[in-house]
């Protein structure tokens, strides 16, 4: 008995570490809705900054510790509503470095957030080894929001990885919805 009132603290411990052992989730979605004003580097139209809120209300609760984006203005306003609440900064990739920018947030093993664009999105889904059922991202489609589940790391050269396809905020108007 003596050594049981010992062990209670370190299965407390050793419980509040196991609270904290969950998957990692890497949320990806494209930027919201942007201006149509011919600009080469657009930023959110109203509507846009208003689903940028909205994704920063469906995911506040997420303990996103990182958050990704292109240098573009559409993007990182997408982001940052999320990230100012989470008081993280808003950090960068490059399409031309995809691979390497894939392998760094797997390996990371914290809840990302990583904004792309309609072209981008899917192609980030299939380089992790994923296969969703969205083949296409349509011009007017800003409301994917795809959740990539990182249970472990599986062996030396992969990881164990579920896709959750579902959507946030006000409905898309989809190509066959016209």
């Amino acid at each position: 008995m003596k050594y049981f009132s010992c062990l209670i603290p370190l299965f407390f411990f050793v419980g509040i570490l196991l609270m904290g052992c969950g998957p990692t989730r890497i949320y990806v979605v494209r930027h919201a809705e942007k201006e149509m004003d011919g600009s080469k580097d657009p930023a959110l139209s109203s509507e846009g900054e208003e689903r940028a809120k909205n994704l920063a209300s469906v995911l506040r609760n997420r303990k996103i510790e990182r958050f990704y984006t292109t240098e573009t203005a559409r993007a990182e306003a997408t982001a940052k509503p999320l990230a100012v609440l989470m008081k993280k900064p808003v950090l960068y990739y490059a399409h031309d470095t995809m691979p390497q920018f894939i392998i760094k947030i797997l390996d990371s093993a914290v809840n990302t957030l990583i904004v792309g664009h309609s072209n981008t999105v899917l192609k980030i889904l299939h380089d992790m080894g994923l296969n969703p059922t969205v083949k296409e991202i349509g011009d007017s489609e800003y409301d994917n929001l795809f959740i990539v589940s990182l249970r472990n790391k599986n062996g030396r050269v992969g990881y164990t990885m579920t896709l959750d396809e579902t959507h946030y905020g006000k409905p898309s108007t989809r190509p066959s919805q016209k």
